[in-house]
């Protein structure tokens, strides 16, 4: 899980984290060890997905979209797909981890979970139900509202491309398993 620990320097951590999270989506970050190439060849079933379960101005929704769409797999209406997306859960939770002297929220755990699944047109489940998750660690300041709201908003954007990365390399392990079936066919 990504974690974003904070320096206890206020002004300093707003720099570390900014840092931070640029050389993140620098580097592509990938924990889970799979890497996946823009050049991948996306076996046809995966090509074209359907999205069900998110709203279109959902931040998910606009970060799988931007994610799939940069490796190649297009986000279409249901009758089109070759495949479908389901997010069977989508859990978002901000819960407080730390208190200053005058019992005031300090530190805010950020996270999110999301349950997906694929399947064909006709049902048969390419990829079972599987759970990818997230947190970030984030210095809140209730004096200073703004800023933190927005680190907040900036910090969930990261969560959700981690998310969406994560998602998309769970779905290049399942086209190398369909990939493997075609040619064993």
């Amino acid at each position: 899980m990504l974690v974003i620990k904070q320096s206890l320097l206020s002004g300093v951590y707003c720099l570390s984290v900014c840092c931070s999270l640029l050389l993140l989506a620098a580097c592509d970050y990938a924990p889970a060890g799979i890497a996946v190439s823009t050049q991948q060849r996306w076996p046809e079933q995966l090509q074209r997905l359907s999205l069900t379960g998110l709203q279109r101005y959902d931040p998910l929704y606009q970060s799988l979209r931007a994610e799939l769409g940069a490796y190649g797999i297009r986000l279409v209406p249901s009758p089109t797909a070759t495949a479908h997306l389901s997010i069977v859960d989508k859990q978002e939770t901000a819960r407080t981890i730390s208190y200053d002297q005058q019992a005031k929220s300090r530190e805010q755990l950020l996270s999110l979970r999301i349950d997906f699944l694929v399947s064909s047109p006709a049902g048969q489940v390419m990829l079972a139900r599987q759970t990818v998750a997230a947190e970030a660690v984030y210095l809140y300041n209730a004096d200073r509202y703004l800023a933190s709201h927005n680190e907040k908003k900036l910090v969930m954007q990261e969560l959700h491309r981690h998310i969406s990365r994560q998602l998309l390399r769970r779905l290049a392990v399942a086209a190398k398993q369909l990939q493997g079936q075609e040619t064993s066919d």
